[in-house]
């Protein structure tokens, strides 16, 4: 069959997609001189009308975005509108006035910061009520913590108390250099950050009769100047005084002087209800102030120690203390010197620590009893605790309904399974709240499950290499212990009135050494039952015992800067406080 001479050949370099075939059957022709004419006169005039295509989107373009910003111009004056009748400026001055005061709390220190960056207005209305500025608090965490400081001073008025904490370590110093002992560089940075610790600690002195509540913790140096500094202060208001060197720092500067850094108190704050010096040497008999209800002293361990006779003499002069913790070496009492009993009967809180292997937490406990006790924490090294005596102290305090119990050992090392605890715990059988540290866990856990029915948080802890938080037998005592407490898992919170037993709501397992894994299936296993549990482990034994020194945790958000001529001078502030 013959082909037409105009159609397209079967060549495939030839071949059109049928789609633009199926569109136009012209392009089934093979082009020819007077066509290919035609389609550039198509051309040229396509083009043209594409030019004023653009030409108009260009038109439509500008006209969009003019309308854009028109809308965003009538979107700010809305804002502002809505800004002028909203409830929040219709408040009195009077009322923010009150809003900045609550507001400005233990947990929120930098509040009136931040109000005064908002407008003018409320710039004001801080800037004219010092007494929000009254609750100081400087971290090294700050970019600039002694400038930062300045500029709190510079707005605290000439009247009122004040609120002071200052935290200053050397993990967060200002230059973020973590020193190595021993170093150059790291006595180098020790030197810059006493310098500019005793410039502040000599400003803060200049206001020292408005004390009411004082607190530094973290570098202190062998040099001694912020106890020397201190003992200039005269702090007729002062009720708290809280003072805690840096675990790691070296104290044996501080030795030679200790006897005259601290006497000073008991003659310049004659209010002082709450004192703690931890980590710090202190001569004991320096210490004879009356009427503290809370009293923290825990020198540190390389410390030679005070005598009995010294700590009984200070708690017959404060018999209403609530809290007591008392850490170090004791030794027995001097020759010839009768030590008395004492009854503390407002005593809430006992934290005793004997970390040098003497038998100083005993003697303690056999002259003391505290019929109120709901706190009972003692932490002894090796074999100088016999159990005898913790029971005996509660005998004879009248077996106080303690709420929480802790009991560890500072040492590595098992206690010793040979040594009977089994009497112990029907005197706290009432508990809450255990905390069991260093000890033969497996065979206390035994003891624990059958007479302290009521526990619904328990702490176990290893920072030895006793292992026997990993052990088997301690995973199936601790099985039995949970099951017997939350048998029907987490979801079930109330407690089981049948059996007498308190549901567990956390538990906190902590494993320190080379050898760390915890069985995964117990641990499933722990969290399907348990509303919260915390299973931890770090690798080096650990150095020091958490005390009683409530570090708040200020870290605070970035704020975004505000270029606004209402908070001119807000800038410097915030880059003050951030990183």
């Amino acid at each position: 069959m013959g082909r037409d001479a105009n159609t397209i050949p079967s060549n495939p370099l030839m071949e059109y997609p049928k789609e633009l075939l199926a569109s136009d059957p012209d392009f089934r022709l093979i082009p020819t001189p007077q066509s290919i004419t035609a389609a550039r006169n198509d051309l040229s005039r396509y083009d043209a009308e594409a030019e004023s295509m653009d030409q108009k989107l260009q038109e439509a373009q500008a006209a969009l975005t003019k309308l854009k910003a028109e809308r965003d111009a009538l979107a700010f004056r809305i804002n502002k509108v809505k800004c002028f009748i909203s409830p929040a400026r219709r408040l009195p001055r009077e009322v923010l006035e009150e809003i900045f005061r609550w507001s400005t709390t233990e947990e929120t220190p930098l509040a009136p910061f931040v109000f005064s960056r908002v407008c003018s207005f409320w710039r004001q209305i801080c800037l004219t009520r010092p007494a929000l500025f009254h609750r100081i608090r400087i971290t090294s965490r700050f970019k600039h913590p002694w400038r930062l400081l300045k500029l709190w001073l510079d707005r605290i008025g000439s009247k009122g108390l004040l609120d002071i904490s200052i935290e200053y370590h050397l993990t967060y110093s200002p230059q973020e250099f973590a020193p190595i002992q021993g170093t150059v560089e790291q006595q180098s940075l020790l030197e810059q950050l006493a310098i500019e610790l005793a410039e502040a600690m000599y400003r803060l002195v200049e206001l020292a009769t408005r004390w009411e509540k004082f607190s530094f913790a973290g570098y202190i140096g062998s040099s001694s100047l912020l106890p020397i500094i201190l003992s200039k202060a005269m702090v007729p208001s002062l009720t708290h005084f809280t003072i805690m060197a840096a675990t790691l720092v070296e104290t044996k500067g501080l030795l030679s002087q200790e006897s005259s850094h601290w006497y000073w108190l008991q003659h310049h704050a004659p209010k002082l209800q709450h004192l703690s010096i931890l980590n710090i040497p202190i001569n004991w008999s320096n210490i004879s102030m009356r009427n503290l209800k809370v009293l923290h002293l825990v020198p540190p361990a390389d410390h030679p120690g005070t005598h009995l006779n010294d700590i009984i003499t200070i708690l017959q002069a404060n018999q209403n203390l609530e809290d007591l913790w008392v850490g170090g070496v004791i030794k027995p009492a001097l020759l010839g010197i009768p030590v008395p009993s004492v009854t503390l009967s407002k005593l809430l809180f006992l934290n005793l620590v004997d970390p040098a292997n003497k038998p100083g937490t005993r003697m303690i406990l056999e002259k003391i009893s505290a019929p109120h006790l709901q706190l009972l924490c003692l932490d002894f090294a090796d074999f100088y605790l016999p159990a005898f005596s913790v029971s005996a102290f509660l005998s004879r305090s009248g077996v106080p309904a303690i709420k929480k119990f802790g009991l560890g050992s500072s040492r590595s090392g098992d206690i010793g399974r040979d040594i009977s605890w089994h009497e112990l715990w029907t005197y706290v059988e009432g508990i809450n709240e255990l905390s069991l540290r260093n000890l033969p866990l497996d065979s206390m856990l035994f003891r624990v499950d059958a007479q302290c029915r009521s526990i619904e948080k328990l702490i176990l802890a290893e920072y030895n290499s006793i292992g026997s938080i990993l052990s088997e037998s301690f995973g199936r005592q601790l099985i039995s212990f949970v099951t017997r407490r939350n048998e029907d898992g987490e979801t079930v919170t109330t407690n089981d009135q049948t059996s007498g037993y308190s549901r567990l709501k956390h538990l906190h397992l902590h494993v320190s050494g080379t050898e760390t894994s915890f069985d995964p299936s117990l641990s499933r296993w722990l969290h399907n039952k348990i509303p919260s549990v915390v299973i931890s482990h770090s690798p080096t034994r650990e150095i020091s015992t958490e005390g009683p020194l409530d570090r708040q945790q200020r870290e605070s958000e970035d704020i975004s800067e505000d270029n606004s001529t209402e908070n001119e001078g807000s800038s410097e502030e915030e880059g003050l406080m951030w990183h």
